[in-house]
């Protein structure tokens, strides 16, 4: 069972939700990745909760791929999938093959896309940056 967070962990995690925007607005890359860490920090147990682990865990692994961190990327992909799970969750696998699209571990993205096309055919691709789905199609043809 889910348990709900106290109203002043809320009201903390939400003011350090507000600061992460304006620095990452400001483009203050080292205040936004504390903002953002600071809020994952109020998190006792992220087991015990569902909406704030799964969102800070997903922004973290954004925020590391964005700015080209791409083993922390990969450090909180991992708390993402125990946050989403226990089952893969569609959004979060696709998070993870940008991911390692970003890293370089091509191998490793075209796996996971392809799972993910097979299953959804171009779906999970909608909306987001064109080389993903662009990469995945070359990709699959230079393996055939």
């Amino acid at each position: 069972m889910k348990i709900d967070l106290s109203p002043s962990q809320v009201e903390q995690i939400e003011a350090l939700n507000k600061q992460y925007r304006e620095a990452k607005h400001s483009e203050d890359i080292n205040s936004a990745e504390m903002s953002l860490l600071g809020a994952w920090a109020v998190l006792p147990n992220i087991t015990d909760y569902e909406f704030y682990p799964q969102s800070l865990s997903r922004e973290l692994v954004q925020f590391y791929r964005d700015t080209k961190q791409s083993p922390k990327a990969i450090k909180w992909l991992k708390l993402a999938r125990v946050a989403y799970g226990p089952e893969p969750d569609p959004s979060i696998e696709f998070l993870a093959g940008t991911v390692y699209f970003t890293a370089g571990e091509f191998d490793t993205a075209f796996s996971i896309f392809d799972k993910l096309y097979k299953q959804y055919k171009e779906r999970p691709f909608k909306g987001e940056k064109p080389d993903y789905l662009a990469f995945y199609k070359s990709e699959l043809n230079n393996r055939k």
